[in-house]
């Protein structure tokens, strides 16, 4: 008798409702994740691409239709599967957003040195409509 069958039999025949299982992750930040190999974002949404499979590969020899899931990134809208997906370890993710942080910092750094520069040299920074009222 199997598990299933014992288990009917034990209450009268009646179907045993499937308990639900939780699993605890002790840390998502210390788990590696999967980021979009285009931008780099790891939040994605569940998408579906649907295709045909041709006549000369579809089991029944008609072309038909077909879905695959894939998974949408939130930034930069591609979609992938999930097997093309970059998978980074927490180690690897700190030393991304460290590399981009630092990236930002300069090329904010570098704008506000030309920005200086222009200003040092009278050069017009940045020009903006006179209102007719000041004009006069």
């Amino acid at each position: 008798m199997s598990h299933g069958q014992y288990a009917k039999a034990k209450n009268n025949g009646a179907g045993v409702m499937p308990q639900r299982v939780q699993v605890q992750i002790p840390n998502v930040a210390a788990c590696a994740s999967y980021h979009c190999p285009n931008c780099m974002n790891n939040i994605f949404e569940r998408a579906v691409r649907i295709f045909e499979i041709s006549a000369l590969l579809s089991p029944i020899g008609v072309a038909q239709p077909a879905e695959q899931e894939v998974l949408r990134c939130t930034h930069c809208g591609l979609a992938w599967e999930q097997t093309s997906l970059r998978k980074l370890t927490a180690k690897e993710r700190e030393d991304l957003v460290a590399e981009m942080k630092a990236k930002q910092a300069a090329l904010v750094a570098e704008k506000e040195t030309t920005m200086q520069q222009q200003a040092a040299a009278g050069e017009v920074v940045e020009t903006l409509p006179v209102p007719g009222s000041l004009a006069a």
